[in-house]
């Protein structure tokens, strides 16, 4: 009997090391997969998404697995609809809090020049770029950033730098952890 005490609580103790380390951690950023509004067919414009705000006057595309394969989920966005896109999403933090901010991108495929621009509350902390020159689907990019809040509010955006010519940067699997 002893021993099932000592071996159930090695599990357990296991059990919640690998829970905080596999990401039980709230996620700030809403729908960072962009699964919202759900898309019928290949693609669809929005004028607003849940969580989400286009700051330059043109529409949100949100593109299915059936055009090209998501970083995660069933869908993702194009950063440059209509027109080159800026989105941002406006995240309650905590001042002096520091986050883990990730996401996935994606060089629109046969498009050389793609770049995605990041800020952090005012301020930019990275400058993407990849080609999709010769790819047949998405070849989704990992970016990774320490992030810390001075505010108890604190603004994210992303902001397609290439050419506006309805083909951007994808983007997906948004997430803001502490």
């Amino acid at each position: 009997m002893k021993h099932r005490i000592v071996f159930l609580t090695a599990f357990l103790a296991v059990m919640v090391l690998m829970t905080g380390i596999t990401g039980a951690s709230r996620n700030f950023v809403a729908n960072g997969g962009f699964e919202k509004p759900v898309v019928t067919g290949s693609w669809s414009l929005y004028k607003s998404i849940p969580g989400w705000t286009e700051t330059n006057g043109q529409q949100m595309e949100l593109e299915t697995k059936s055009l090209w394969k998501p970083n995660e989920g069933n869908q993702y966005m194009e950063l440059d609809a209509s027109g080159s896109t800026t989105i941002y999403q406006d995240i309650s933090t905590e001042p002096g809090a520091t986050y883990t901010l990730s996401f996935a991108f994606s060089p629109c495929p046969r498009i050389d020049d793609n770049q995605l621009q990041i800020s952090w509350d005012g301020k930019i902390i990275g400058q993407l770029s990849a080609s999709g020159a010769g790819k047949t689907d998405t070849n989704w990019l990992h970016a990774i950033y320490y992030v810390t809040a001075t505010s108890d509010t604190t603004r994210l955006q992303f902001h397609n730098l290439d050419k506006s010519d309805s083909t951007g940067t994808f983007l997906d699997n948004v997430k803001l952890v502490e």
